[in-house]
C-alpha cells in the first residue's frame, strides 16, 4: 500500500473529496499543520467552537498512517493498567485508562453526528493468542482490564475458532467496545466535517518556513504567507525539514496488509462472521479483519 493509488482504503473511499492547494495569503486563530486523524480532528473541534482554523496538508487528506492503517477503534492503550500505573502513578493512570476507554464512544459519536460513511462496525475486537504463552499473557490482560472495570470476556480456543474459522490461535480477548472502520473515509469525513464547520483545508500545500515573532507565527507555504496566533503541528512521522520547526525523531516500525478478492458465501459463513477486527499476541503481530465488500485483510509487522 505504499502508492496511494493502489492504497485499498483509497481506491473504496467513497467519500473522498479533492480539496485545492493554497493559493493566496491567509490569517487564522490556528494553523494545523498535517491532514491526519490528530489535525483533522483539531480542525473540527476549534472549527466547531468558532474559532479559524487553516489546515494544510503536503500529500492528501490521509496520506500517512491515518489512512494506511489496520482500521481498528480500540479502547485503551497497549501497555496494561498496571504497567502504566508503574511508570506514571495510579492517580494518573487511572485518568488516561478511563479516558482512552471513552475513545470508541468518542470515535463512533463523531462518525454518526456527522454522517461520516466509513464502513464503522462496532462488533467489538478479538485480541487473539498465538500461542500457549500468548492465551497466559490474555489470561493478565483480562484480569488486569476487569480491575479497572473494563467488560472483556475471556474466549477459549472453541469459542475462538467459532468466531474466527481458523484454528491457529489458542484462545482470544473480546472488546465489546472497540469496532473497525474504513480508516482513510474516516479521516476524509473528519476534514469534510471540519470545513462544512468554517475550517479551510489545503491538500498540496508544503509547509516550507515557519518563523514566530514574539505574538504571530508566520508560515511560507506554495509562496504565500499564512499568519496564525497559534500552531498545531500534527505530522507524526512524516516532518520534513522546515525551517523553523522542531526537530523530530522517530524508530520506524514498518507494517504491511494485503487483501483477497471478497471472499465466497460459503467463506463469509464461518471466516469472521461477527466482523470483529483482530490481532494476535505474537512479537512480530499479525491483524486481520473483513471490510464491507468481504474481503480478508491480513496485515503484518515488516516491510513489503
Amino acid at each position: 500500500m505504499s502508492d496511494p493509488k493502489e492504497n485499498l482504503w483509497r481506491l473504496t473511499s467513497e467519500n473522498s473529496k479533492i480539496f485545492g492547494a493554497l493559493n493566496k495569503s491567509k490569517s487564522a486563530n490556528l494553523l494545523i499543520i498535517g491532514g491526519g486523524y490528530t489535525g483533522c480532528s483539531a480542525a473540527l473541534e476549534a472549527a466547531s467552537s468558532g474559532k479559524t482554523v487553516v489546515l494544510i496538508e503536503a500529500q492528501l487528506i490521509g496520506y500517512g498512517g491515518s489512512g494506511r492503517n489496520v482500521g481498528l477503534v480500540n479502547a485503551g492503550l497497549w501497555s496494561p493498567p498496571e504497567i502504566i500505573f508503574k511508570k506514571i502513578g495510579y492517580k494518573k493512570g487511572m485518568r488516561l485508562v478511563n479516558a482512552l476507554s471513552e475513545a470508541p464512544n468518542v470515535v463512533f459519536d463523531i462518525i454518526e453526528r456527522h454522517g461520516i460513511e466509513c464502513e464503522a462496525v462496532r462488533n467489538g475486537t478479538l485480541h487473539l493468542a498465538h500461542a500457549p504463552s500468548g492465551m497466559k499473557e490474555l489470561e493478565d490482560r483480562y484480569r488486569q482490564g476487569n480491575t479497572v472495570g473494563a467488560p472483556l470476556s475471556l474466549l477459549d480456543r472453541d469459542k475462538t475458532i467459532n468466531r474466527t474459522g481458523s484454528k491457529a490461535f489458542f484462545g482470544s480477548l473480546f472488546d465489546p467496545r472497540a469496532g473497525t472502520i474504513q480508516p482513510l473515509a474516516y479521516c476524509s469525513g473528519l476534514a469534510q466535517a471540519a470545513s462544512k464547520s468554517g475550517a479551510q483545508i489545503f491538500e498540496k500545500s508544503r509547509l516550507e518556513s515557519l518563523r514566530n515573532n514574539g505574538q504571530y507565527w508566520f508560515a511560507e507555504v506554495n509562496g504565500h504567507t499564512i499568519k496564525a496566533e497559534c500552531v498545531l503541528l500534527a505530522t507524526n512521522a512524516y516532518p520534513s525539514s522546515v525551517l523553523g520547526a522542531p526537530n523530530q525523531a522517530f524508530v520506524p516500525v514498518h507494517y504491511s496488509q494485503f487483501a483477497t478478492p471478497p471472499l465466497d458465501l460459503d467463506k463469509k459463513s464461518y471466516i469472521l462472521p461477527g466482523k470483529e477486527g483482530c490481532w494476535d499476541t505474537d512479537m512480530v503481530m499479525t491483524s486481520l479483519r473483513v471490510d464491507r465488500s468481504g474481503r480478508l485483510i491480513l496485515g503484518g509487522v515488516g516491510n513489503i
